[in-house]
């Protein structure tokens, strides 16, 4: 084929200039397409977390509102039976809040007071009960939220038939609605809603803040997702609960001549990109239900790429949305199209520009050349003399001299073919020469082959062996000559082959590579291994040789296998952990199952005293120490027994398959003398001790470990309980106060919830006016069933629980509450002070000084008349952190008392340090049989003690006039005890402060 000069040189040029062009405007559209997946996905994140972040402080407003509304309704800053004073309320809420919409208060009666908003703004009173005569009055409002015109009446309307009064009563706490019509807009709304209860547990109303959810749609309307974006939420029934659509919620489904708003789905939605998603989403994910992370997805809708991010929005009363956003990926596009559009714009440009030049550029080049050509024509036909002559173009000139010298080189052709062949010569040396080193590279592949630290092996058709590395002959324990040419069957044993032969022979079947994981067992030890055989193929297909490698995976095999027994055992002791021995356990119970006089037992080990140890020595010593119980404990069981570390200083043991309970009583107490011997650690001897729990599998038909392990820990709680050291079998009556502990620990909590506790009032007198100068508040249990209960019945679980911090501060609020009432409705100076417990819990909070201002500017009271009473226990236990407390309060103005004082210890010689205002003297220094002569004279030591410091002395306990006379005579400031009163409810306190009694 011809091919014209002129299309040589334009063609070439032309063409790179198009590909340069193309792949620059290729790479610029994939870069593009990449850049908007990062963007769109940072655009998506940012959008979510910014809705994410309006929608919960949106929502966190009628949740408030309804709060404190509730909470005023209960400490009596609302009182129910002022309606223009509960309407003023709603109105200045309604003023601070405008997303809300109305403000309602329900009564069980039907009763209603609402503050609504009206469409144009302004705010309407909706009022019903027995001065509307039951129907359901509407009053626009003055400007100081009063009404002022009684604007419609409706004949029925019933709160309690309302979707947020009936969800707050089934919840029995705060509450979301459902999202409903709201009867008088033409929006959706929900609900926050809270139920009331009086101290018996009988609902008295429920408080509502509802939430118009238009707001949502136009926050999401104003948010930019692109330009044709769209951001929606719903809810999981797949119902729209706010659109950035701009389109209605609902629609109107007319029936029987009535009209009804139906709840519009993402897949009714007016707006195709809203319905597309949400058709996609469901046969995606097959029920919203099912989206319950944070995700980014994409589709296609008519061959368009679209982006999803999807966020589910949930709170702690019962919300459940997702939100969506969807955003075209055309939308980012759009630019990079259109650069797309001019490169390629400028590659049809700059082609046309080549071609045209190009072919001046072959028309200025060629001419000379055909010249040439022509003269060239002449001399093949014997006309050596022809010569031409060319300007311009230097090297068409260089060819023209040449041209002219061809006649005169002609004859130089037989020296210059001589010189051809001493440069095939030349050629033939260095190809010896490249053969030599292709020898030399092969012995060097050898050498690499010989040192890498695996067996490789070559085989031929039949797998006798052509080739083994030095590695693979040393592991084989042959020599290489024995090795080559015989198969694998020929050398090694069939316990060897037969673990990795299947594979090569299956490679030889298959020609296809094999790899597999072998165990075999060599002459210098077992081996872990991964075979990989590799077939190689000539033209025909057929295999002509095999390649094998081995690699060892020995080693990581053992550290796999260690790694598999860490997570069953503790690192610290080596005994079976918590999960090792769960699982026995339940292993124990299933043959329980099967055979009916299988007997097991399970004991639960507490070291007495291994805080101290652990304290006093050290952690590293402590670690020590737990190692030495752990070989000391394994020394008392039998091979088939299970001795594990539960976690700290427990540890559990599992006795399979005993007789009775005798066995384990044995072990028990094995356990006891090997602990008793002393243990040497760094040259301090220490002693343990450990308080054990015994349960057996026949006690209870047990059918979950934990519960066996429950009765054990149960037991040896008991131990504990009765001295220590010492061991407990678990029976059915510890059972019985197990349970009795968990339901009074139950009610307790409950109680809580449904305020059944009481503050009483024990009258404290001044003996040097015989008058009533305060009161100290105690707690009790109103019961539901059991009655009105002691603190003694009660306040040591609180303190175990930590319920007595949550107590506590309820009971100074009712005093300190109580206290600023009494001090309004009587003279002044005629109540001093209301003494209040404060338990050690509340010392160990640090925010308790925080607490007690916070309570004393809410009631109103002054810090003057509040005692906080503490024992010296209190004191003594937490040192120096309990004083810097007190020290707290005293600034506040708050006084402090200390309580049972002379039944502690050593508190005498720090007394002087403590930060206190009153000492109260236990009431076992005034009971009438330790009224002596000796007592007297102890007695008067800490009053005199306590005057000499500036403190007052209160003397508790008084019952009788003996009593009376005696404190008296020990000049104490004050004194109470049943002589003067019982403790007393609020109502009864009131009286016989109105009585003014004298002692």
């Amino acid at each position: 084929m011809r091919i014209p000069l002129r299309i040589v040189l334009i063609v070439p040029f032309v063409l790179q200039i198009f590909a340069s062009v193309g792949l620059t405007a290729f790479l610029s559209l994939k870069n593009g397409q990449k850049a908007v997946d990062e963007v769109a996905l940072y655009l998506r994140n940012e959008l979510v977390n910014r809705i994410h972040q309006y929608i919960t402080n949106y929502m966190e407003q009628p949740q408030l509102v309804t709060q404190i509304n509730t909470n005023a309704i209960r400490v009596g800053q609302l009182n129910l039976r002022d309606a223009k004073s509960l309407e003023r309320h709603f109105w200045y809420q309604m003023l601070s809040f405008k997303s809300l919409s109305p403000i309602a208060f329900g009564s069980a009666q039907g009763d209603i007071y609402a503050v609504d908003r009206l469409k144009d703004g302004s705010l309407v009173i909706r009022i019903k009960n027995q001065s509307t005569g039951g129907k359901y009055h509407t009053y626009t409002t003055d400007r100081q939220g009063n009404r002022a015109q009684l604007v419609q009446v409706s004949k029925t309307f019933d709160p309690r038939t309302r979707p947020w009064y009936v969800k707050a009563v089934k919840a029995g706490k705060m509450t979301w609605t459902d999202i409903y019509p709201y009867f008088s807009s033409s929006g959706l709304a929900i609900s926050a809603t809270q139920p009331l209860y009086d101290r018996n547990g009988k609902l008295l109303s429920v408080t509502n803040a509802t939430l118009s959810l238009a707001q949502l749609s136009q926050f999401l309307q104003g948010v930019k997702v692109g330009r044709s974006g769209k951001t929606f939420i719903i809810e999981r029934s797949g119902n729209l609960v706010a659109s950035s659509s701009n389109e209605k919620l609902f629609i109107l489904d007319r029936h029987e001549r009535q009209e009804k708003r139906k709840r519009l789905t993402a897949q009714q939605s007016s707006d195709r990109i809203t319905r597309m998603t949400a058709r996609y989403l469901k046969s995606k994910f097959n029920n919203f239900h099912n989206i319950r992370f944070t995700q980014q997805l994409d589709f296609k809708i008519d061959g368009k790429r679209q982006f999803i991010q999807l966020f589910p929005f949930t709170d702690n009363y019962g919300l459940d949305w997702v939100i969506v956003v969807v955003v075209p990926e055309a939308d980012f596009m759009e630019h990079i199209e259109a650069n797309t559009r001019t490169t390629l714009l400028l590659c049809l440009g700059t082609l046309i520009v080549t071609t045209v030049t190009g072919a001046i550029a072959s028309h200025w080049i060629t001419q000379p050349i055909t010249r040439l050509s022509e003269a060239s024509k002449e001399i093949a036909r014997g006309k050596l003399d022809q010569t031409v002559t060319v300007e311009g173009i230097q090297e068409l000139r260089v060819l023209a001299q040449a041209h002219n010298q061809m006649a005169t080189q002609i004859q130089e052709s037989f020296a210059e073919l001589l010189k051809t062949n001493k440069q095939l010569e030349t050629e033939i040396t260095e190809r010896k020469q490249v053969e030599e080193a292709l020898r030399l590279s092969e012995r060097r592949f050898r050498l690499a082959i010989d040192h890498i630290p695996h067996p490789f092996v070559i085989y031929d058709a039949e797998c006798r062996l052509q080739f083994v590395n030095a590695f693979g002959v040393n592991r084989s324990g042959y020599s290489e000559e024995a090795l080559i040419g015989h198969t694998d069957e020929e050398l090694f044993p069939y316990e060897v082959t037969s673990t990795y032969l299947p594979l090569l022979q299956k490679t030889v079947e298959t020609h296809t590579v094999q790899t597999g994981e072998c165990k075999i067992n060599l002459p210098n030890g077992p081996f872990t291994i991964i075979v990989t055989y590799i077939p190689l193929l000539n033209e025909d297909g057929k295999i002509y040789q095999i390649l094998g490698h081995t690699y060892d995976i020995t080693e990581r095999k053992r550290v796999e296998e260690q790694l598999s027994h860490n997570a069953f055992h503790d690192t610290l002791t080596g005994l079976p952990n918590r999960a090792l021995f769960m699982e026995r356990l339940k292993h124990a119970l299933e043959i329980v199952k099967r055979q009916e006089n299988y007997l097991f037992a399970v004991l639960f080990i507490d070291l007495d005293r291994f805080k101290v140890i652990n304290d006093s020595l050290g952690h590293v010593m402590g670690d020590q120490f737990l190692r030495v119980i752990a070989s000391r404990l394994e020394v008392c069981l039998r091979p088939t027994d299970t001795c594990a570390r539960f976690g700290g200083d427990e540890f559990t043991i599992l006795l399979e398959q005993i007789q009775d309970v005798s066995d384990a009583i044995k072990v028990a107490e094995r356990i006891q003398q090997e602990l008793a011997l002393p243990i040497e650690l760094e040259g301090q001897e220490v002693f343990a001790t450990a308080s054990i729990g015994i349960a057996l599998s026949s006690i209870v038909d047990y059918n979950q470990p934990e519960d066996l392990l429950r009765d054990a820990d149960t037991a040896m709680y008991q131990a504990k309980a009765l001295g220590k050291a010492r061991y407990e079998l678990f029976n059915s009556d510890m059972y019985a106060d197990a349970l009795a502990r968990l339901q009074l620990e139950t009610d307790l909590r409950r109680a809580i919830e449904r305020q059944e506790f009481r503050v009483y009032y024990q009258p404290i007198v001044s003996l040097s006016s015989g008058s009533i100068l305060g009161f100290e508040a105690l707690l009790r249990w109103q019961h539901p069933e059991r009655g009105l209960l002691n603190p003694v019945d009660f306040i040591p679980l609180a303190e175990e629980t930590g319920l007595i911090i949550e107590m506590g501060y309820w009971t100074l609020h009712e005093a300190c509450h109580q206290m600023q009432a009494w001090q309004l409705s009587e003279p002044p100076n005629v109540l001093e002070k209301i003494i209040v417990n404060l338990s050690i819990k509340q010392f160990s909070q640090s925010n308790l000084t925080q607490q007690i201002q916070q309570i004393l500017h809410s009631t109103g009271l002054n810090p003057g008349s509040l005692i906080v009473e503490v024992t010296e226990s209190v004191i003594m236990e937490n040192g120096d952190e309990t004083i810097a407390t007190l020290c707290q309060l005293r600034e506040l103005g708050v006084k402090i008392s200390m309580d049972d004082f002379g039944t502690g210890h050593s508190s005498l010689s720090r007394l002087y340090s403590f930060p206190i205002n009153v000492l109260k003297i236990d009431k076992s220094f005034v009971s009438p049989k330790n009224i002596d002569r000796r007592n007297l004279e102890i007695t008067e030591i800490i009053v005199t003690l306590a005057h000499k410091l500036g403190l007052k002395v209160t003397a508790e306990g008084v019952e009788t006039k003996e009593q009376l006379a005696f404190v008296r005579q020990l000049n104490c400031e004050d004194a109470q005890g049943y002589f003067f009163s019982k403790p007393l409810n609020s109502l009864d306190a009131t009286a016989i402060i109105k009585a003014n009694p004298q002692w």
